[in-house]
C-alpha cells in the first residue's frame, strides 16, 4: 500500500469508530488522516504529512469539537425522551409502595416499573398515583386524592 492508502485507510477507520464512540475525538483524528493522505498523494515528504496531520489534528479539535458537541447537546435538550412522555400520568399501583422506598411497583402500559412515592409516604395496592418524576430506572409517584 501507498502512503496516501494507508492515511485514507486510518481515517476511514476512524470515522466508522467514530460512530459507535461519543465524544468527536476520533472523527478529528480521521480529518487529520484524510489531509494527510491528501499530502502523501500531491508528493509530499513524510515530515510534511505528520507534521500536517498534527496541524489539522490540533486545528479540528480546538474549532470543530465544540461546534458539534454544542450542536448534539442544543438538539439533544429540545427533544423529549420516551421517558419524559411519562410525567404527569395516572397509573395503578401493582405492589404496596413503601414510605423507605424499598418496595413499590405500578402498571404503565403493561410493563412493570418500581415506583417510589414523592413524599415518603406509603401507597396502596390498587391507588391511583401520578408520575411526577423519574430517577434512572424508578418512577417518583403520588397519590391522586380520589373525588
Amino acid at each position: 500500500m501507498t502512503p496516501s492508502q494507508l492515511w485514507y485507510a486510518a481515517a476511514v477507520v476512524l470515522f466508522l469508530l467514530e460512530m459507535i464512540t461519543p465524544g468527536f475525538i476520533l472523527a478529528n483524528i480521521a480529518l487529520a488522516a484524510l489531509a494527510a493522505g491528501i499530502s502523501a498523494e500531491l508528493g509530499g515528504s513524510l515530515e510534511w504529512q505528520v507534521g500536517l496531520f498534527a496541524m489539522v489534528g490540533l486545528l479540528s479539535f480546538l474549532t470543530l469539537r465544540p461546534l458539534l458537541r454544542r450542536k448534539r447537546s442544543y438538539t439533544e435538550s429540545q427533544q423529549p425522551s420516551g421517558a419524559d412522555e411519562l410525567l404527569g400520568r395516572v397509573v395503578l399501583v401493582t405492589e404496596m409502595i413503601t414510605s423507605d422506598g424499598t418496595h413499590g411497583h405500578v402498571q404503565v402500559d403493561g410493563h412493570d416499573w418500581h415506583a417510589i412515592s414523592l413524599r415518603a409516604t406509603e401507597i396502596n395496592l390498587g391507588a391511583q398515583v401520578r408520575i411526577c418524576g423519574i430517577e434512572a430506572t424508578t418512577l417518583v409517584v403520588e397519590e391522586v386524592e380520589q373525588t
